[in-house]
């Protein structure tokens, strides 16, 4: 699995995809569980490749302190990711 850490960096990478591969995209706040198991798996049987992302995103918060507990398991995403065979 490739990691990316930015926009420019898809952005150069998606450039070498062919323009008729299909891709799949998951995104997710982390702290992935079976039910993103199952996005990723059909993603990966219905796609050539499988894209997933990982952003906790702070608006999605009503209360500062329910952002900052949220569980960040960004190791233990990544592993999950990789297993299943997600390619970015």
């Amino acid at each position: 699995m490739k990691l990316i850490q930015n926009l420019a960096e898809w952005h150069a990478l998606r450039s070498d995809i062919p323009n008729h591969a299909r891709i799949g995209f998951v995104p997710t706040m982390g702290n992935l569980h079976r039910g993103h198991q199952s996005l990723f798996e059909r993603s990966i049987r219905e796609n050539d490749l499988s894209v997933a992302s990982i952003f906790i995103n702070p608006t999605q918060f009503n209360r500062e302190d329910d952002f900052i507990n949220y569980p960040k398991t960004l190791s233990e995403d990544l592993d999950l990711l990789d297993s299943l065979g997600v390619d970015y």
